[in-house]
């Protein structure tokens, strides 16, 4: 009896570190950003798959802009703590929806494995549909970048996608839950059972292949604590087209505060988007 209570326990305890409170830490008051009124910029709303009502924000260049970058924060807080991430982009000429998953700022519902996934395929049809251009660059970063993965793999405006920038992602959601588990000598014992509890039908390593033929930049610190750079070396592992695996020293998530690496990130997407206007001079222009 004592054995099977202890039991019942474990997993108890091992299903509460395996869903939301694991994954996700929303926070649901939004922070203001001094920097954000520099930007023209509009709040929307729109409905996910399931229709759960979700919260986005358009940040919107001067003049015409080269793409519209949709981004993919990271698990904690809500979109306002992560606008420092895209403001740089705005200001070299590309637009920015950033959304917040369910649960997360004014987006209704609760987290859910299932759900921001979900979630993300909402925003990618939104980004299309009312965003000014038609050119989508996907950046993730973090959960984020993980999450995207299979939003670009399966969206039915995959061909409007010209690039996926994944900024520090983990390329399974039961190995990095393994890994957490293992760094403790108490929670240890619960790493073996990942596969049962958790839910690892959208783990990236599963749907990077179908990203193909979009292009993909890799962004990794190797100094980064938090999801080990090789998680970014498993999903390259998987990438037989173009692709790009930038490794730094920084922090998780902190490559891009390198202007160097931001350089870098920015030459990769103008070369694709060159290219890509290039195909469609020469497919207007053929017979």
């Amino acid at each position: 009896m004592r054995a099977a209570r202890s039991l019942s326990l474990l997993f108890f305890t091992f299903s509460l570190l395996s869903c939301a409170g694991f994954f996700f830490y929303p926070e649901k008051e939004l922070k203001e950003n001094p920097y954000l009124k520099l930007f023209e910029h509009e709040s929307v709303f729109f409905e996910s798959r399931d229709g759960i009502r979700l919260h986005g924000l358009f940040i919107y260049t001067e003049g015409e802009p080269k793409a519209t970058v949709v981004f993919f924060h990271g698990n904690a807080e809500n979109l306002s703590t992560h606008l420092n991430a895209t403001l740089w982009l705005v200001k070299v000429g590309y637009d920015v929806f950033v959304f917040d998953y369910r649960g997360y700022g004014l987006s209704g519902g609760e987290p859910t494995l299932e759900g921001v996934h979900l979630d993300g395929l909402s925003a990618l049809e939104t980004a299309y549909r009312r965003g000014r251009s038609t050119r989508l660059v996907v950046f993730g970063q973090s959960l984020g970048a993980s999450v995207s993965v299979y939003c670009v793999a399966v969206s039915p405006v995959k061909d409007k996608i010209k690039l996926l920038v994944l900024d520090s992602p983990f390329a399974g959601y039961e190995l990095i839950l393994k890994e957490k588990l293992r760094a403790s000598l108490i929670l240890y014992p619960l790493s073996f059972f990942t596969g049962l509890l958790i839910d690892g039908r959208y783990s990236p390593l599963r749907w990077v292949a179908g990203v193909k033929p979009v292009p993909v930049v890799l962004l990794h610190g190797r100094a980064d604590r938090i999801i080990g750079h090789h998680h970014s070396l498993l999903l390259s592992e998987r990438i037989s087209w173009r692709r790009w695996l930038i490794l730094t020293e920084a922090g998780h998530t902190l490559s891009l505060a390198d202007p160097q690496v931001r350089r870098k990130v920015l030459d990769i997407i103008e070369e694709v988007l060159e290219h890509d206007e290039e195909k469609e001079r020469l497919s207007e222009s053929s017979p």
